[in-house]
């Protein structure tokens, strides 16, 4: 064995260890100290196959202003039968920046998200904060898709 390379061998190993625990270290920070809680809307008019959603919301803290688990739903524009139509998110993840989530289904229909806050702490009234890929399925099936910006509306 050639002890020679041993020494910059495990530097690689060690650099490589601090790299992925700055890392992890990062992603816990953002998810901490983030608060994305509010509405987002669609900036610009979207497809047509969108027009009936009204905006998307994110909580990260409760009524108390306790912080609790990522949550949320897309709330469409017109009520059904007297009621608010919300599709209630299903394991939203942040991941640093990055926000993916899938919908329950309602009727047929679900949705995905993938996308990417331009930030995330101190997010201001009418701020365009996000930008992802929306996709719309009925029964399953992928019907359409959008890419689009989204301002940010802190809510009451």
């Amino acid at each position: 064995m050639n002890w020679s390379k041993v020494p910059s061998a495990l530097a690689t190993v060690l650099m490589i260890a601090a790299s992925a625990d700055i890392n992890a270290r990062f992603v816990a920070t953002t998810a901490q100290t983030s608060d994305i809680t509010g509405y987002y809307f669609f900036v610009g008019k979207p497809p047509k196959a969108f027009q009936d959603v009204h905006w998307l919301s994110f909580a990260q803290v409760d009524a108390n202003g306790h912080r609790g688990p990522l949550n949320g739903f897309i709330r469409l524009k017109t009520p059904r039968n007297g009621k608010f139509v919300n599709f209630f998110l299903i394991r939203p993840k942040l991941n640093g920046r990055v926000i993916t989530f899938s919908t329950r289904v309602v009727r047929g229909v679900s949705y995905e998200f993938k996308g990417e806050f331009l930030k995330l702490i101190k997010l201001q009234d009418n701020e365009i904060v996000l930008k992802g890929l929306l996709s719309k399925f009925r029964n399953g099936r992928k019907v359409a898709e959008f890419t689009t910006r989204y301002s940010y509306y802190t809510g009451d």
